[in-house]
């Protein structure tokens, strides 16, 4: 019985939601959540979108050449 009330509470996860959509911003989830009356939990940081939207820094130009 445990488990399913376990189920239940990650199906009512935001973060459950957001992995699910394909990383969806919150306000799809906010919208998943007026249309089907869940209630979904805050979003929590998601280690993927931070990484997702880091900026990569620039290499720098090298010195050396090959002969």
């Amino acid at each position: 019985m445990n488990s399913v009330i376990e189920n239940k509470q990650i199906e009512n996860s935001s973060t459950f939601w957001h992995s699910k959509l394909g990383h969806a911003p919150m306000s799809i989830i906010k919208l998943i959540q007026v249309l089907n009356k869940l209630h979904v939990d805050s979003v929590s940081p998601c280690v993927v979108c931070r990484l997702a939207k880091q900026q990569r820094l620039r290499f720098t130009p090298s010195i050396s050449s090959s002969s």
